[in-house]
């Protein structure tokens, strides 16, 4: 096979997909959300404890969390073994061992030690946020090589058109995610000090510029080496780099506009729908290819859905971090939860039940916006309660040390997947991948990828 030809084959492995059901996807979260349990369940017993040697506590949780992660993406027939045999082993656990701990006994003590847990006009650490943050992260990072093989199902890759799969979904929970940590700048408990509209924008485009430099040397990479490319993700010349780095800019612009700015994302993705409905779908979907912006219709257009999602990870943001001030009010966060996500589900079904305006990743439209904010609540929402669950009297619990590392350093390790995947796509064909190499390639990525990021912790590294 020419490189012509395997390069044609690659742009076909990626086209045409039709995605799989919601209820799939959300099994192979389960999967890594049972792993997490399980790690929770023996950290809270002292399993492995703090004498164990960093490789032994490296290895059990890459195994917990990575290895899992990749199986639950890759041999999905067996995650209907995998996630019972994890839930059970992981109550099993709990319930054997949870005598050795004393219970609290009343709430008055739970209430005197949380004041002293938190401190007026600080955001103290959100253990469940880092975790969903983290956890998120794997799953991105393992699906961008993991497409390139033959174990990674079809369904899983991005839909070409209409229908929801787990790479449409990591996508967005990116750029939720994002906007959860984003909106510490934005609390005006936290942040006393007045700042004029223009120094926010100036401090937006210093944030913009190196995502900006990222995506446009992605753009130069891919054209120089003729890597493959699927034209319809985002056109000719966009990326997702460029999508992240015009985000800060345009957060702040309609932040500035719109001055209560919570109904800014919800506003948004509306008149984009308007917009899609009175014209704006069918030039997407079908327009020539002739100017700047007809060759990257679906990254510019697509880019308004991800600033709505961002704006209301923003406003989701502003609501977690900030401390409760009674230990009352925080026993309520998970019911506050538990509301918004069912309120965004329900829209979500009526939307495209009802109005039969069916999910589109590549147009980022209102149902995929719904989707994704749903889901992404639903997910902090279940590690929220296994936190409680597995440690109701802690209120910073511990995190493996793993997900950690790959939260300090979220976009470098992002950036650092992205290159390892280019440089793998380069070196070997990975569509005649056997699945035994295949498992292992991606595991020795993931090893790769992983211990960067625990190196960079270990040396008090942040790259911003």
């Amino acid at each position: 096979m020419t490189l012509e030809d395997y390069r044609e084959a690659k742009i076909q492995w990626v086209t045409g997909q039709t995605g799989s059901s919601i209820s799939e996807i959300n099994v192979v979260i389960f999967v890594n959300l049972c792993g997490f349990f399980l790690w929770a369940c023996c950290q809270s017993y002292g399993f492995p404890n703090n004498g164990t040697s960093l490789v032994k506590r490296f290895g059990w949780e890459f195994t917990l969390l990575a290895l899992i992660s990749l199986s639950s993406q890759t041999f999905t027939e067996y995650n209907k073994f995998l996630a019972p045999g994890l839930l059970l082993t992981s109550l099993g656990v709990y319930f054997k061992l949870r005598g050795e701990k004393a219970p609290l006994e009343n709430s008055q003590v739970s209430e005197e030690m949380y004041k002293k847990s938190i401190s007026p006009n600080k955001i103290t650490r959100k253990s469940y946020i880092s975790v969903y943050r983290a956890l998120m992260m794997l799953l991105t990072c393992i699906a961008i090589l993991a497409v390139d093989f033959p174990i990674f199902p079809r369904r899983f890759a991005k839909v070409e058109t209409y229908g929801t799969s787990l790479m449409d979904l990591g996508v967005g929970s990116f750029v939720f995610s994002a906007g959860v940590v984003a909106a510490k700048n934005y609390l005006p408990n936290i942040s006393t000090k007045e700042v004029s509209f223009f120094k926010e924008m100036l401090n937006s485009f210093k944030s913009a510029f190196p995502l900006l430099v990222l995506g446009f040397a992605r753009l130069l990479m891919v054209k120089g080496i003729e890597y493959q490319e699927h034209v319809t993700e985002y056109g000719v010349h966009w990326n997702f780099f460029i999508t992240l780095g015009f985000l800060p800019i345009f957060v702040t612009l309609s932040r500035g506009l719109a001055k209560g700015a919570r109904f800014a994302g919800p506003l948004i993705i509306i008149a984009y729908q308007v917009a899609l409905y009175y014209g704006v779908e069918e030039y997407i979907l079908n327009a020539p290819r002739i100017d700047l912006l007809s060759m990257n219709r679906e990254g510019v257009f697509s880019f308004l859905g991800y600033l709505s999602i961002f704006l209301i990870g923003l406003e989701s943001g502003v609501v977690v971090l900030p401390d409760p001030p009674t230990y009352k009010q925080r026993q309520k966060q998970p019911m506050i939860l538990l509301i918004s996500a069912v309120m965004m589900w329900t829209l979500f079904h009526i939307v495209r039940g009802f109005l039969e305006i069916e999910v589109s990743r590549r147009m980022a439209n209102l149902p995929y916006v719904l989707w994704v904010v749903a889901f992404n609540l639903t997910l902090l929402l279940v590690i929220m309660c296994i936190e409680r669950f597995v440690n109701p009297n802690v209120f910073s619990p511990e995190i493996p040390f793993l997900l950690d590392s790959l939260n300090q350093n979220g976009l470098t390790v992002f950036l650092i997947a992205n290159v390892l995947t280019g440089l793998i796509n380069i070196s070997i064909q990975t569509l005649y991948t056997s699945p035994l190499l295949s498992f292992v390639i991606c595991s020795a990525y993931m090893a790769i990828i992983c211990s960067i990021a625990v190196w960079l912790k270990l040396n008090g590294l942040r790259i911003r």
